[in-house]
């Protein structure tokens, strides 16, 4: 998922929600099939219950700040273990993925 405002508004938010598939299907009003190109990115795991992603935010941004790198692109979130497959909410895995380019 992606948050596409490009800063923290706690109402009308515009997300885009993307799923891997393995094939690409046929693309309409609803729904639209992209292929995302490859980029270099700054990554890390948060374990955890959602309202607390801010933290590992926090923690990548400056990582990416005093190493040297800058964002070129919104940061996008991926959902690897959640309410769906977890019974208990210190098991839920997400992945913050930001994509940097050295400055």
């Amino acid at each position: 998922m992606n948050y596409l405002d490009g800063e923290f508004k706690d109402k009308d938010i515009k997300i885009r929600y993307v799923q891997a598939v393995e094939k690409e299907g046929v693309s309409n009003e609803t729904i639209k099939f992209e292929r995302l190109k490859p980029v270099n990115a700054v990554c890390i795991y948060h374990k955890g219950a959602y309202d607390t992603l801010g933290e590992a935010y926090g923690f990548i941004m400056k990582y990416i700040e005093e190493n040297g790198y800058e964002m070129v692109e919104l940061p996008r979130e991926r959902y690897i273990d959640g309410i769906w497959n977890k019974e208990n909410v210190e098991d839920w895995l997400t992945e913050i993925q930001v994509p940097v380019k050295k400055k």
